[in-house]
């Protein structure tokens, strides 16, 4: 008899009651098989300055597990020399297993934020920490980032 493949395995599993897959996979280990970070190529953060200054961030979110999951909320906290300010993403967004996807989230700074921004910016470089919650058949979780330091912006009008 040959043995099943893993994935094939984890499809029969899904079948199983939530409260027996609960035991399997704690909220932790469900954290952990989520990656976020910033999109790879281009311009994952692009900072606009003039009259109206925005900022647009490219995210990948990546699920490494076994189940569905649902994105059911994103903040991300930049800091640009010392302006920091926070982005919101609110649009509910499913997420197969194995399934990579990309978000934009959109902000704008105020004028006294982009007269720092101006001051300070001469670097590009910018950091980043996301704060996401998810929902599942199994547990509702939260994924946090930690502080992503080092991100190359490209500034436009600043």
């Amino acid at each position: 008899m040959e043995p099943l493949p893993i994935g094939l395995a984890w499809r029969f599993a899904s079948w199983l009651p939530s409260f027996l897959l609960r035991w399997f996979f704690p909220r932790e280990r469900l954290a952990r098989l989520v990656d976020i970070d910033l999109r790879p190529r281009h311009d994952p953060v692009t900072i606009y300055g003039g009259e109206s200054p925005e900022i647009h961030i490219w995210i990948v979110l990546a699920n490494r597990g076994y189940f569905s999951i649902e994105l059911d909320r994103l903040t991300v906290e930049i800091t640009a020399g010392a302006v920091v300010t926070q982005l919101h993403h609110l649009r509910r967004t499913q997420l197969l297993p194995n399934q990579q996807i990309e978000i934009f989230v959109r902000g704008s700074f105020t004028a006294e934020q982009t007269r720092l921004l101006a001051i300070q910016m001469k670097s590009n470089s910018v950091e980043m920490q996301f704060f996401s919650e998810f929902n599942s058949k199994i547990h509702d979780f939260s994924v946090s980032t930690g502080r992503l330091a080092g991100i190359n912006s490209r500034t436009v009008n600043l």
